[in-house]
C-alpha cells in the first residue's frame, strides 16, 4: 500500500512538472568574517583594567539546487559548511546542514518581486573549547519573507529577511572529553522563535539579520 501511494505521488509530481514550464537553478551564499576587538585600558587609581584584544574568524558557504515552476514556485535543496575560529579563546567548531525548502513568488514590478520561503533545516556542529566538546544537533522549521530582484533573465538576487520570519526548533546538546567520550546525559530541548535563522553553524549565532543570495536559472 505504501509502495503505491508513493508511485502514484511520483506520478503525479511528474505529472504536473511535464505540464508547467519547469527550469533548474543553482546558487546559494557565501560568507567571510574576521573580526577584532581591542579594549581601551582603564586606571582610575581604584581599578585597572589590561588592554585585551578578541580576534575571530567565520567562514561558511552554502551552495543550492533547486527546480523553478511557472515563475511562481520553487523548490530548493541547499547544503552549508561553516568554520569558525576564536583566537582569544581558543575555540574552534565546525557546522555542517541540509536545507529544503520551497517559495512563493508574487510580482511587484517587471523585475522585482516578493516571496514567501518555507522549510526544514537539519544542522550538525561540534565545537572544541579548551579539552572539552560540545555537540549540537538542530531540526528546524521556519517561514519567512523577502524580496527577488531579476539581474537578467538568468541571473537573480535574492534578500532574505530573516529577523521577520517565524522558527520552531528542536535541539540535542551533548558534552565530550577530548577522546569524544560522553562526559554527561543529552540534553534535548525546543523553541519557538520570532526572528530566526537557518544559516549553518548557528551554535555562534552569527548569522546576520538579513541574507543575501545569488542565483542563476538555466
Amino acid at each position: 500500500m505504501k509502495k503505491a501511494i508513493m508511485t502514484f505521488a511520483a506520478i503525479l509530481g511528474f505529472s504536473v512538472m511535464a505540464n508547467a514550464e519547469v527550469g533548474f537553478f543553482i546558487g546559494g551564499d557565501l560568507n567571510y568574517k574576521t573580526h577584532t576587538v581591542k579594549t581601551t585600558p582603564f586606571n582610575d587609581g581604584k581599578f585597572e583594567k589590561e588592554r585585551t584584544t578578541w580576534e575571530y574568524k567565520d567562514f561558511a558557504i552554502a551552495p543550492t539546487i533547486g527546480i523553478s515552476i511557472d515563475e511562481t514556485w520553487e523548490i530548493g535543496l541547499s547544503f552549508g559548511i561553516e568554520n569558525y575560529n576564536d583566537k582569544t579563546y581558543e575555540e574552534n567548531s565546525k557546522a555542517y546542514s541540509a536545507e529544503l525548502y520551497g517559495s512563493r513568488y508574487f510580482d511587484l514590478t517587471d523585475k522585482l518581486s516578493w516571496f514567501v520561503e518555507a522549510g526544514a533545516c537539519f544542522s550538525h556542529a561540534m565545537e572544541l573549547e579548551e579539552e572539552e566538546y560540545a555537540k549540537e544537533r538542530i531540526l528546524e522549521f521556519y517561514i519567512e519573507p523577502g524580496l527577488c530582484y531579476s539581474l537578467s533573465d538568468h541571473w537573480s538576487l535574492e534578500l532574505s529577511f530573516d529577523f521577520l520570519g517565524l522558527g520552531y526548533s528542536i535541539y540535542w546538546d551533548e558534552t565530550l572529553d577530548d577522546a569524544k567520550n560522553p562526559i554527561d546525559d543529552k540534553k534535548f530541548y525546543k523553541n519557538f522563535d520570532f526572528g530566526c535563522t537557518t544559516s549553518p553553524g548557528n551554535i555562534h549565532d552569527l548569522s546576520e539579520a538579513v541574507g543575501l543570495s545569488l542565483f542563476y536559472e538555466f
